[in-house]
Formats: C-alpha cells, sequence, structure tokens
C-alpha cells in the first residue's frame, strides 16, 4: 500500500453503485458509511477512524459498491489497489485479516433469527 489520497471533510470517497474495487486504510481522520433510498434518506451504517478498512467487500467479491462513503474530517487513505490485491496468495497475512473483517461485518449485519 504506497499509494495514498487525501480527501478534505465532507468528500465523497465511495460511491454507492460504483464499480471501483480498491479497498482502503484509514491513516488520519474519521469517515461516514451510509445508504441512501430514492427519496433521500440516509441510513447510517458505520463511522470509522484510523486503522479501519473501508471497502473491503468489493474489494474481495467485486460487484459495485453497497454504501457510500463520506470524509467527516480531513482524510488521508492507504489505497489497497485492486489489481495488486487479485495477484496475492490467499495463504498473504494481509488477505487472511480482510476476509476475517468481511465475514465479520457480514454477520453483523445479518438479522439473528
Amino acid at each position: 500500500m504506497n499509494e495514498k489520497k487525501v480527501y478534505t471533510k465532507g468528500a465523497l470517497i465511495i460511491r454507492e453503485g460504483s464499480v471501483q474495487r480498491d479497498a482502503y486504510l484509514i491513516e488520519k481522520g474519521r469517515v461516514q458509511v451510509f445508504r441512501q433510498d430514492e427519496n433521500g434518506n440516509k441510513a447510517v451504517i458505520a463511522v470509522c477512524g484510523k486503522q479501519e478498512v473501508i471497502g473491503e467487500m468489493t474489494l474481495l467479491k467485486g460487484g459495485s459498491r453497497c454504501a457510500n462513503v463520506v470524509a467527516l474530517e480531513d482524510c488521508e487513505l492507504s489505497v489497497l489497489s485492486f489489481n495488486v490485491f487479485k495477484d496475492l496468495p490467499d495463504s498473504d497475512p494481509g488477505v487472511r485479516i480482510l476476509r476475517k473483517i468481511m465475514d465479520e461485518r457480514i454477520k453483523s449485519a445479518t438479522p439473528s433469527a
């Protein structure tokens, strides 16, 4: 993760429905993850901060982005490019950590019976 991106407070980092597949490690600042319905109603999913990962679901599974992410503060993010990630073996420690994060987020989003 050599590439860094800087976003100012209020900047849209990820747009729901887009097909960009990079993930990001938050180095500085906080972001809000949310969905917005066709009427403009906003449902906040999470607030993430330093050392948390965003965008991992699309990085791992493909498809389109399932939520919007906006900078709540000025942010610095390290980019995990899909083009780099796709060549890493499943045994790579970083790949295992991302899969664990994704599994935990899926479990927490699934209503219990």
